[in-house]
């Protein structure tokens, strides 16, 4: 139902195009295709561009899939991979513009090499993910595992030391001003517990003036 309302509402968006412009509207968005896509080339060069295609498509694609409530898996499953692939490809790319930087349109290659892992019809980033990532990772996943949990325990262990040097450092720049930290901690506690005490004691008195006032208007209004 949701996929046939956007697919008229696409049509619409067409029709509007071609009703404006007097031009189909395949041959519209191709030009300014060819347009955005040329100013970006001329200005940030063919590795920009191919990042920013890319990475525009993965975000709308990834978009429209997770839209679906009853999407494929099929579908999801494969946009992670290209995520995953794409990550690597983004480390690697820094490591290529400087080793390999003398080779003659290495920036258009890597657009074609994007292109194939991108197109659904050559879905070159599922090989790529099967060949390479999930290989490497799966061989190596118990270390990497081991890895991030020794990661984890250490950053953990800094942290609380670091809450500890927090408190000490706290408790004795309190002590330094002659702040008794444990006197200032009872006093909280005295003035929580009074609290209550002291709203039930002026909800007391609001009450006994209220009926003082009603028995001062019923004399009066009986007197007169």
């Amino acid at each position: 139902m949701a996929s046939g309302q956007a697919a008229e509402e696409d049509k619409g968006w067409f029709e509007g195009i071609y009703e404006f412009t007097g031009v189909q509207s395949f041959y519209v968005i191709l030009g300014l295709s060819i347009v955005s896509g040329s100013t970006l080339i001329r200005t940030f060069g063919f590795g920009s561009f191919g990042h920013f295609a890319t990475f525009l498509y993965l975000v709308y694609m990834t978009f429209k899939v997770l839209q679906e409530r009853h999407g494929r898996s099929n579908d999801k499953i494969y946009w992670l991979m290209y995520w995953a692939f794409y990550g690597i490809y983004t480390l690697f790319d820094v490591i290529t513009e400087l080793l390999f930087y003398w080779i003659p349109y290495l920036e258009v290659y890597k657009l074609i090499f994007l292109a194939w892992c991108l197109l659904p019809q050559t879905r070159g980033a599922q090989q790529v993910y099967y060949l390479i990532i999930h290989t490497i990772l799966s061989q190596n996943e118990e270390e990497i595992d081991g890895a991030i949990a020794a990661v984890r325990d250490s950053i953990s262990q800094v942290m609380t030391e670091i809450g500890q040097l927090g408190l000490e450092f706290i408790m004795e720049f309190m002590a330094s001003m002659g702040v008794n930290i444990f006197q200032v901690f009872s006093q909280f506690l005295l003035a929580a517990a009074s609290r209550p005490k002291e709203r039930r004691r002026r909800i007391h008195e609001i009450k006994e003036e209220d009926e003082f006032e009603e028995a001062s208007n019923s004399e009066f209004a009986s007197a007169s």
